[in-house]
């Protein structure tokens, strides 16, 4: 490897690193602080009166989960061009694993706005019941179509991590951690499909992929990719 292959594959991984942790603080922020604390379950009159209160910051949520989804575009380039030498073929499954997560994603993002429209339009020319009713199936909607971004998100996770543990680019111990939490991720996202009454149980199994995406990214970003043991290998 040469020394210009070398510095290319540390930007590579520091920009890796530093998507994996914006994308995870835009999702999670958005979700967490400015989604989620006005949704209240099975209260469609409340939902809609604290989504109308604060719309803007709603939408900023909103835009937050959507941003997160278009960047894992560039994430799953950086972390191609960290694997390719590995083995090109499984990191361009990889990639593609992540670009339709990516795609999907974009149409949960849709459907939360389409359904912010509907909350928005409560009193006025949608009829309260009718409102309810459509949000429901929105939610539904919604539901299904982030388990299958889930479900593509790991499948492309577990390659890259498996790539990873075989270049020893990052300490083998991470790296294969992130392998075991992609695939309970796997598992959990085809539980949820199957059996969904089971997903509030099952969302203590989302805790180690979010450790090992912490984790990976901020190696990537502090220390980059250790290309020693790969060109020695070679």
């Amino acid at each position: 490897m040469s020394p210009e292959e070398r510095t290319s594959l540390q930007r590579y991984a520091r920009l890796a690193g530093f998507l994996y942790l914006f994308i995870l603080a835009a999702y999670d922020l958005g979700d967490y602080l400015l989604v989620s604390p006005a949704i209240v379950p099975g209260d469609f009159a409340t939902t809609a009166h604290n989504i109308q209160a604060n719309e803007t910051l709603y939408r900023l949520g909103l835009a937050g989960e959507f941003v997160a989804s278009w960047l894992t575009i560039l994430l799953a380039a950086g972390l191609y061009a960290i694997t390719k030498p590995v083995n090109a073929n499984l990191a361009l499954a990889a990639f593609a694993f992540r670009i339709v997560e990516a795609a999907i994603g974009g149409m949960c993002a849709v459907i939360s706005f389409v359904a912010l429209r509907v909350y928005a339009a409560t009193g006025g020319a949608f009829d309260a019941h009718a409102s309810a009713a459509l949000v429901q199936l929105l939610s539904r909607a919604y539901s299904t179509c982030f388990t299958v971004t889930v479900i593509f998100f790991s499948l492309g996770s577990v390659i890259f991590f498996v790539l990873l543990y075989r270049s020893r680019f990052i300490p083998r111990l991470l790296s294969g951690f992130g392998v075991l939490a992609s695939v309970l991720v796997t598992a959990l996202g085809f539980v949820n499909l199957v059996v969904p009454k089971l997903a509030p149980m099952l969302a203590p199994g989302w805790m180690p992929i979010l450790a090992a995406e912490i984790a990976t990214g901020l190696w990537l970003l502090v220390r980059g990719v250790n290309t020693s043991s790969w060109e020695a290998r070679a």
